[in-house]
Protein backbone atom coordinates (compact mmCIF):
# COMPACT_ATOMS: atom_id res chain seq x y z
CA UNK A 1 0.00 0.00 0.00
CA UNK A 2 1.56 3.26 -0.88
CA UNK A 3 0.44 5.14 1.91
CA UNK A 4 3.38 2.94 4.08
CA UNK A 5 6.46 3.36 1.52
CA UNK A 6 7.86 6.25 3.06
CA UNK A 7 6.89 5.47 6.76
CA UNK A 8 9.27 3.46 9.41
CA UNK A 9 5.90 4.69 12.47
CA UNK A 10 3.05 6.51 11.95
CA UNK A 11 -0.02 7.03 14.14
CA UNK A 12 -3.24 9.38 14.28
CA UNK A 13 -5.60 9.83 17.15
CA UNK A 14 -9.23 9.40 16.12
CA UNK A 15 -12.20 11.88 17.20
CA UNK A 16 -13.40 9.24 19.72
CA UNK A 17 -17.10 10.89 19.78
CA UNK A 18 -18.95 8.67 16.93
CA UNK A 19 -20.48 5.89 19.50
CA UNK A 20 -20.01 5.78 23.26
CA UNK A 21 -20.91 2.09 22.68
CA UNK A 22 -17.84 1.21 20.58
CA UNK A 23 -15.23 3.81 19.23
CA UNK A 24 -11.74 3.33 17.62
CA UNK A 25 -9.07 6.16 19.74
CA UNK A 26 -5.63 5.55 17.57
CA UNK A 27 -4.86 3.60 14.56
CA UNK A 28 -1.18 3.35 13.73
CA UNK A 29 1.51 1.61 11.59
CA UNK A 30 4.99 0.25 12.30
CA UNK A 31 7.95 -1.16 10.20
CA UNK A 32 10.31 -2.58 12.45
CA UNK A 33 14.13 -2.70 12.15
CA UNK A 34 16.09 -6.20 13.09
CA UNK A 35 18.04 -4.42 16.13
CA UNK A 36 14.25 -2.62 17.35
CA UNK A 37 13.94 -3.23 21.10
CA UNK A 38 11.22 -5.47 21.95
CA UNK A 39 8.03 -3.84 23.29
CA UNK A 40 7.44 -4.40 26.62
CA UNK A 41 6.66 -5.73 29.35
CA UNK A 42 3.71 -3.10 29.69
CA UNK A 43 -0.38 -2.76 29.51
CA UNK A 44 -2.79 -0.82 28.21
CA UNK A 45 -6.54 0.16 29.68
CA UNK A 46 -7.69 -0.37 26.77
CA UNK A 47 -7.93 -3.31 23.67
CA UNK A 48 -5.28 -3.10 21.27
CA UNK A 49 -5.63 -5.33 17.65
CA UNK A 50 -2.54 -5.55 15.60
CA UNK A 51 -2.35 -7.09 11.81
CA UNK A 52 0.79 -8.56 10.19
CA UNK A 53 1.84 -7.04 7.11
CA UNK A 54 4.56 -8.96 6.53
CA UNK A 55 7.29 -10.30 8.20
CA UNK A 56 8.07 -12.34 11.88
CA UNK A 57 7.32 -11.23 15.01
CA UNK A 58 6.59 -12.46 18.71
CA UNK A 59 4.01 -12.10 21.09
CA UNK A 60 3.90 -13.10 24.72
CA UNK A 61 0.32 -12.55 27.22
CA UNK A 62 0.18 -14.63 30.07
CA UNK A 63 3.71 -16.62 29.61
CA UNK A 64 2.21 -18.15 26.41
CA UNK A 65 4.30 -17.48 23.34
CA UNK A 66 2.92 -16.81 19.83
CA UNK A 67 4.74 -16.65 16.47
CA UNK A 68 3.20 -14.17 14.53
CA UNK A 69 3.48 -13.95 10.72
CA UNK A 70 1.94 -12.51 7.38
CA UNK A 71 -1.80 -12.13 8.04
CA UNK A 72 -1.94 -12.92 11.35
CA UNK A 73 -4.05 -10.64 14.29
CA UNK A 74 -3.15 -10.15 17.76
CA UNK A 75 -5.30 -8.60 20.45
CA UNK A 76 -3.66 -6.98 23.72
CA UNK A 77 -6.36 -6.91 25.87
CA UNK A 78 -6.76 -4.67 28.58
CA UNK A 79 -4.49 -4.69 31.75
CA UNK A 80 -3.21 -7.87 30.66
CA UNK A 81 0.83 -7.33 30.85
CA UNK A 82 2.40 -8.11 27.26
CA UNK A 83 5.09 -8.22 25.20
CA UNK A 84 6.19 -8.88 21.83
CA UNK A 85 9.16 -8.52 19.29
CA UNK A 86 9.95 -9.14 15.60
CA UNK A 87 12.48 -11.80 14.21
CA UNK A 88 15.38 -10.21 13.76
CA UNK A 89 16.29 -12.16 10.78
CA UNK A 90 12.65 -11.11 9.18
CA UNK A 91 11.48 -8.00 11.10
CA UNK A 92 7.89 -7.65 10.96
CA UNK A 93 5.42 -4.64 10.37
CA UNK A 94 2.07 -4.13 11.50
CA UNK A 95 -0.85 -1.96 11.42
CA UNK A 96 -2.72 -1.25 14.98
CA UNK A 97 -6.48 -0.06 16.03
CA UNK A 98 -7.05 1.23 19.65
CA UNK A 99 -10.13 0.97 20.69
CA UNK A 100 -12.75 0.82 23.27
CA UNK A 101 -16.51 0.70 24.35
CA UNK A 102 -18.79 -1.79 25.78
CA UNK A 103 -19.47 -3.13 22.51
CA UNK A 104 -16.03 -4.07 22.26
CA UNK A 105 -16.67 -6.95 24.87
CA UNK A 106 -19.51 -8.64 22.78
CA UNK A 107 -17.70 -8.68 19.09
CA UNK A 108 -14.90 -9.58 20.62
CA UNK A 109 -16.77 -12.84 22.38
CA UNK A 110 -18.26 -13.78 18.97
CA UNK A 111 -15.13 -13.68 17.12
CA UNK A 112 -13.34 -15.72 20.38
CA UNK A 113 -10.45 -13.14 20.67
CA UNK A 114 -9.77 -12.62 24.27
CA UNK A 115 -6.85 -13.10 26.49
CA UNK A 116 -6.55 -16.75 26.61
CA UNK A 117 -7.13 -16.90 22.46
CA UNK A 118 -5.03 -13.76 21.45
CA UNK A 119 -4.32 -14.91 17.90
CA UNK A 120 -6.15 -15.26 15.12
CA UNK A 121 -4.91 -16.21 11.43
CA UNK A 122 -7.86 -15.91 8.61
CA UNK A 123 -8.45 -18.61 5.64
CA UNK A 124 -9.41 -15.25 3.56
CA UNK A 125 -6.85 -12.32 3.14
CA UNK A 126 -9.93 -10.21 2.32
CA UNK A 127 -11.22 -10.39 5.74
CA UNK A 128 -8.43 -8.16 7.05
CA UNK A 129 -8.69 -5.61 4.04
CA UNK A 130 -10.91 -2.89 6.08
CA UNK A 131 -8.50 -2.80 7.97
CA UNK A 132 -5.72 -1.62 5.74
CA UNK A 133 -8.64 0.61 4.14
CA UNK A 134 -8.73 3.34 6.75
CA UNK A 135 -5.11 4.60 5.90
CA UNK A 136 -6.51 5.50 2.34
CA UNK A 137 -7.14 9.04 2.68
CA UNK A 138 -7.35 10.44 6.66
CA UNK A 139 -9.57 13.31 7.08
CA UNK A 140 -10.29 14.97 10.21
CA UNK A 141 -13.69 15.43 9.20
CA UNK A 142 -14.62 11.42 8.64
CA UNK A 143 -11.45 9.87 10.99
CA UNK A 144 -14.11 8.56 13.58
CA UNK A 145 -16.72 7.31 11.45
CA UNK A 146 -14.37 5.75 8.91
CA UNK A 147 -12.25 3.84 11.04
CA UNK A 148 -14.98 2.63 13.50
CA UNK A 149 -16.88 1.43 10.55
CA UNK A 150 -13.58 -0.45 8.54
CA UNK A 151 -13.21 -2.06 12.14
CA UNK A 152 -16.94 -3.55 12.56
CA UNK A 153 -16.60 -4.55 9.46
CA UNK A 154 -13.31 -6.61 9.99
CA UNK A 155 -14.87 -8.20 12.92
CA UNK A 156 -17.92 -8.66 10.98
CA UNK A 157 -16.23 -10.77 8.25
CA UNK A 158 -14.13 -12.06 11.05
CA UNK A 159 -17.34 -13.45 12.43
CA UNK A 160 -18.45 -14.67 9.44
CA UNK A 161 -15.60 -16.39 8.48
CA UNK A 162 -15.15 -18.08 11.72
CA UNK A 163 -19.13 -19.21 11.62
CA UNK A 164 -18.87 -20.78 7.97
CA UNK A 165 -15.28 -22.72 9.01
CA UNK A 166 -17.88 -23.84 12.13
CA UNK A 167 -20.71 -24.90 10.33
CA UNK A 168 -18.43 -27.05 7.54
CA UNK A 169 -16.82 -28.98 10.40
CA UNK A 170 -18.37 -31.94 11.59
CA UNK A 171 -17.73 -31.64 15.37
CA UNK A 172 -18.35 -34.45 18.06
CA UNK A 173 -20.18 -33.41 20.84
CA UNK A 174 -17.15 -34.17 23.19
CA UNK A 175 -15.42 -31.83 21.10
CA UNK A 176 -18.50 -28.63 21.58
CA UNK A 177 -18.18 -29.45 25.43
CA UNK A 178 -14.84 -29.21 25.89
CA UNK A 179 -14.76 -26.23 23.86
CA UNK A 180 -18.00 -24.77 25.88
CA UNK A 181 -16.68 -25.55 29.56
CA UNK A 182 -12.81 -24.12 28.25
CA UNK A 183 -15.42 -20.75 27.34
CA UNK A 184 -16.70 -20.57 30.98
CA UNK A 185 -13.72 -21.39 32.42
CA UNK A 186 -11.61 -18.40 31.19
CA UNK A 187 -15.01 -15.90 30.91
CA UNK A 188 -17.33 -16.93 34.39
CA UNK A 189 -16.36 -13.54 36.04
CA UNK A 190 -18.23 -11.35 33.05
CA UNK A 191 -21.74 -11.48 34.51
CA UNK A 192 -23.30 -11.60 30.86
CA UNK A 193 -22.03 -15.22 30.69
CA UNK A 194 -25.36 -17.45 30.48
CA UNK A 195 -26.55 -20.52 28.66
CA UNK A 196 -27.86 -17.47 25.92
CA UNK A 197 -24.71 -16.25 25.34
CA UNK A 198 -22.48 -19.19 25.05
CA UNK A 199 -25.12 -21.00 22.66
CA UNK A 200 -24.62 -17.97 20.30
CA UNK A 201 -21.10 -17.41 20.58
CA UNK A 202 -20.64 -21.15 19.61
CA UNK A 203 -23.42 -21.09 17.14
CA UNK A 204 -25.56 -23.60 18.87
CA UNK A 205 -28.92 -24.53 19.64
CA UNK A 206 -29.52 -23.49 23.21
CA UNK A 207 -31.83 -26.50 23.71
CA UNK A 208 -29.36 -29.07 22.42
CA UNK A 209 -26.47 -26.94 24.18
CA UNK A 210 -28.35 -27.77 27.21
CA UNK A 211 -29.31 -30.90 26.73
CA UNK A 212 -25.49 -32.25 25.65
CA UNK A 213 -24.00 -30.39 28.54
CA UNK A 214 -26.36 -32.05 31.55
CA UNK A 215 -25.76 -35.29 29.89
CA UNK A 216 -21.82 -35.02 29.55
CA UNK A 217 -21.84 -33.34 33.21
CA UNK A 218 -24.87 -34.69 35.05
CA UNK A 219 -25.20 -30.21 35.81
CA UNK A 220 -26.94 -27.61 34.24
CA UNK A 221 -24.79 -25.07 32.18
CA UNK A 222 -25.83 -22.68 34.71
CA UNK A 223 -25.14 -24.39 37.71
CA UNK A 224 -21.59 -25.12 36.34
CA UNK A 225 -21.29 -21.24 36.31
CA UNK A 226 -22.55 -20.99 39.68
CA UNK A 227 -19.91 -23.25 40.95
CA UNK A 228 -17.11 -21.83 39.33
CA UNK A 229 -18.49 -18.16 40.93
CA UNK A 230 -18.75 -19.61 44.53
CA UNK A 231 -15.29 -21.52 44.28
CA UNK A 232 -13.56 -18.47 43.48
CA UNK A 233 -15.49 -16.71 45.79
CA UNK A 234 -14.30 -19.13 48.49
CA UNK A 235 -10.64 -18.91 47.50
CA UNK A 236 -10.73 -15.00 47.35
CA UNK A 237 -13.24 -15.02 51.18
CA UNK A 238 -9.64 -17.33 52.14
CA UNK A 239 -6.80 -15.17 51.06
CA UNK A 240 -7.74 -11.37 50.54
CA UNK A 241 -9.38 -9.27 52.90
CA UNK A 242 -12.23 -7.82 51.00
CA UNK A 243 -15.55 -7.13 51.49
CA UNK A 244 -18.26 -9.28 50.78
CA UNK A 245 -19.39 -6.84 47.75
CA UNK A 246 -16.37 -6.94 46.13
CA UNK A 247 -16.09 -10.40 46.13
CA UNK A 248 -19.56 -10.67 44.23
CA UNK A 249 -18.51 -8.17 41.81
CA UNK A 250 -15.29 -10.17 41.40
CA UNK A 251 -17.11 -13.34 40.52
CA UNK A 252 -19.73 -12.23 38.43
CA UNK A 253 -22.64 -11.10 40.29
CA UNK A 254 -24.47 -8.00 40.30
CA UNK A 255 -26.05 -8.13 43.85
CA UNK A 256 -23.97 -8.95 46.60
CA UNK A 257 -27.36 -10.07 48.39
CA UNK A 258 -28.09 -12.18 45.84
CA UNK A 259 -24.52 -13.62 45.69
CA UNK A 260 -24.90 -14.17 49.78
CA UNK A 261 -28.01 -15.80 49.44
CA UNK A 262 -26.60 -18.29 46.34
CA UNK A 263 -23.48 -18.79 48.55
CA UNK A 264 -25.28 -20.25 51.62
CA UNK A 265 -27.34 -22.35 49.44
CA UNK A 266 -23.93 -23.82 48.00
CA UNK A 267 -21.71 -23.57 50.99
CA UNK A 268 -23.91 -23.97 54.06
CA UNK A 269 -23.01 -20.58 55.96
CA UNK A 270 -23.23 -16.99 54.47
CA UNK A 271 -19.70 -15.61 52.80
CA UNK A 272 -19.86 -13.35 56.09
CA UNK A 273 -19.43 -16.37 58.49
CA UNK A 274 -17.19 -18.41 56.10
CA UNK A 275 -14.46 -15.29 55.60
CA UNK A 276 -14.58 -14.88 59.70
CA UNK A 277 -14.08 -19.01 60.07
CA UNK A 278 -11.01 -18.88 57.63
CA UNK A 279 -9.38 -16.07 59.25
CA UNK A 280 -5.52 -16.95 60.97
CA UNK A 281 -6.09 -16.41 64.68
Amino acid sequence: MEFFNDKKIFFKYINSSVNDNFNVMVIGYEKMDADTPAKGPFFKTHFTLHYCLSGKGTFTVRNNNYNIEKGDVFLIPPNVVVKYRQDPSDPWEYIWYEFCGNNAYTLLSRTRLNENTPVCRTADENVCKPLLASFDGLDNETDGLICTGNLYLFFGRLIREQYAGAESEKRSEKAILDDVIKYADDNFMRPQLTLNEISRIFHINKSYLARVFKAKTNVTVSHYILMLRINKACELLRGHDLSVKTVAYSVGFTDALYFSKKFKEVIGVPPSDFYSLHQVR
